[in-house]
C-alpha cells in the first residue's frame, strides 16, 4: 500500500502555518471592520481552502457559518448548504482567489434568498477593493 501525499499549491496559504495565520488574521479583521457597516449576520464558504480559514476566523469574529458542498459527492445527508440554526439575511464570502468566479458564483447560486454583501479574498493579492456583480470585494494587498 502506497501513501499518496501531495504538496497542493492551492493549499499552501492553509498548510504553510505562517501563511495561514496570516490568511486567518487578515480576514477575521478585515471582516470586523465590515461586520456593522455591511451588517454581516454568516460567512459562506466551500472546499479544503475556504474551512481552513472560515472555522478560525468564525470563532474569532463570533459570526456563524454557510459551508457550500462543491457537489453531490461532497454533501453530507443530501444537503448543499448547511449552516447554523440562525435567520440569515447577509453573509459575506471568503475564498483564497478569484480567478474565473464559478466558485463565487457556486455559492451566490445556492444562497440566491440571501443577499451578499461582499467578498473577501485572503491569498489574492492585488487591488485592494475590486467588484464582482455588483458586490463589493476586497484582496490581501
Amino acid at each position: 500500500m502506497s501513501n499518496r501525499m501531495a504538496n497542493s499549491p492551492y493549499l499552501n496559504s492553509i498548510f504553510d502555518h505562517e501563511r495561514h495565520k496570516n490568511a486567518v488574521k487578515w480576514t477575521a479583521k478585515r471582516i470586523e471592520a465590515l461586520k456593522e457597516k455591511l451588517k454581516i449576520e454568516a460567512i459562506a464558504f466551500t472546499g479544503q481552502s475556504g474551512a481552513g480559514v472560515a472555522y478560525p476566523v468564525s470563532y474569532l469574529t463570533g459570526i456563524p457559518l454557510i459551508c457550500v458542498r462543491k457537489d453531490n459527492r461532497e454533501n453530507s445527508h443530501g444537503c448543499d448548504v448547511e449552516q447554523a440554526n440562525t435567520e440569515v439575511k447577509n453573509y459575506v464570502i471568503i475564498d483564497d482567489f478569484m480567478e474565473t468566479g464559478s466558485t463565487v458564483d457556486r455559492i451566490l447560486e445556492k444562497l440566491r434568498d440571501l443577499t451578499c454583501v461582499a467578498i473577501i479574498l485572503y491569498n489574492h493579492y492585488g487591488e485592494n477593493r475590486t467588484i464582482y456583480k455588483g458586490i463589493p470585494g476586497y484582496t490581501h494587498h
